[in-house]
């Protein structure tokens, strides 16, 4: 797989490569069952966000990299309530192996130390319409799922890379100060799609 990522460009024959690194740094899977063998995506979100995982699922199912035309509806029991929600799983691919090495290398899934050069403007939309939401009077990322040491790390990443301002906040989450807000909605906006523009507007309740 390509990985020239070291540019803030962002040209068309690099999208979805750029895109799968966001999504992999956000609720985006990578699995590979086999030492030997190839690995495979897999992606869901619940039921609330339908046109969202339909466009992502549609970017792959275009890629010939999906088995199935259309994702079937899920249910998930979490404390005795029933949630709803779309997923998906790709064929086994070579194409993701390299990405797995990287971000998989004990099996569990780290930032790798390259992360600086992968990262761009699309991958940091596509990380935030799964992780990211605004809080006044800054904007948070959901970077829980990571150790501390690596989400200092990211923090210091978008900071030199990108020229953000960041801080690490309570459960391990990115903080972008609000001074860094405008120009980091600049970056990301371009590659919002519509029923995620709430991401950057609206504060949770």
């Amino acid at each position: 797989m390509k990985r020239n990522f070291s540019s803030n460009e962002t040209p068309n024959t690099g999208f979805f490569n750029q895109m799968l690194i966001g999504l992999i740094l956000g609720d985006g899977t990578l699995v590979k069952k086999y030492k030997n063998g190839n690995t495979y995506f897999q992606f869901a979100q619940s039921i609330i966000h339908k046109e969202y995982v339909n466009h992502v699922f549609d970017i792959f199912k275009n890629q010939n990299y999906c088995h199935l035309t259309s994702m079937p509806e899920k249910d998930a029991v979490f404390k005795g309530k029933v949630y709803k929600y779309f997923s998906f799983s790709t064929k086994s691919l070579p194409e993701f192996n390299a990405l797995y090495t990287l971000f998989y290398p004990e099996g569990t899934k780290v930032i790798p130390a390259t992360i600086g050069d992968l990262l761009t403007p699309v991958s940091l939309a596509y990380w935030v319409m799964d992780d990211g939401g605004k809080c006044v009077p800054g904007f948070h990322i959901n970077t829980n799922g990571f150790t501390l040491p690596h989400v200092q790390f990211l923090a210091d990443v978008l900071s030199e890379k990108f020229n953000l301002k960041c801080s690490v906040h309570g459960r391990n989450r990115i903080y972008i100060w609000a001074k860094s807000v405008p120009h980091f909605e600049s970056l990301v906006k371009p590659y919002i799609i519509p029923s995620m523009v709430y991401k950057l507007t609206e504060t949770p309740e």
